[in-house]
């Protein structure tokens, strides 16, 4: 699969964690192959960061994988964790407005709203849109395609890199659990 796309407009990128342990055995492996390199790029993402690099360009699915992954918690906690390595911001927030106790499930509709923590929070990830696109632009350097390798599978990540960044092949090699309910059928012959 990589030697099928290697054609020097292809970036291979080994997601943080799994990725990165894919990536050792593959080196491992092509040792028994002198002179051969392996793709290198290490992917230092995870799916919620992708959510916030990407919400200004792929607003409803970053917006749908936030809620999904804070639905039975309090707007309160989802604060708390998306900000949490800014305690500046997190100290200017009322955390315990009646409004913040909704279940995160409804974070789509929240996040648009007028409370302080929402428009914090839209301030914070514009920010994070714009440190995210200058972060895939310096990865991706000017190659047309992206393949993404990891274990398992949901399609969320490469479903939210198709749609913010339409303008890059994304592509996946995945080792792992694969086509689970609700993944992204669009993207499933990619």
């Amino acid at each position: 699969y990589v030697s099928y796309y290697d054609d020097g407009d292809t970036v291979f990128l080994h997601c943080a964690r799994a990725g990165v342990r894919i990536q050792k055995l593959y080196q491992l492996f092509l040792e028994g192959f002198p002179g051969a390199e392996p793709p290198n790029e290490v992917f230092w993402v995870s799916r919620l960061s992708a959510c916030k690099g990407t919400h200004q360009r792929a607003r409803e699915r970053s917006s749908a994988i936030i809620s999904k992954e804070y639905a039975h918690s309090p707007i309160s906690d989802l604060i708390r964790g998306i900000l949490r390595h800014h305690p500046g911001t997190l100290a200017r927030i009322d955390l315990g407005r009646e409004e913040y106790k909704a279940h995160g499930s409804v974070f789509p509709g929240w996040i648009q709203g007028p409370t302080p923590a929402a428009v914090e929070m839209r301030k914070y990830l514009e920010q994070c849109g714009i440190d995210f696109d200058a972060y895939i632009k310096g990865l991706v350097g000017g190659r047309s395609r992206a393949v993404l390798i990891d274990s398992g599978w949901q399609g969320s990540m490469q479903s939210l890199l198709t749609n913010a960044f339409p303008e890059i092949k994304w592509r996946g090699l995945y080792f792992g659990r694969s086509l689970l309910p609700g993944h992204d059928r669009s993207i499933v012959n990619q």
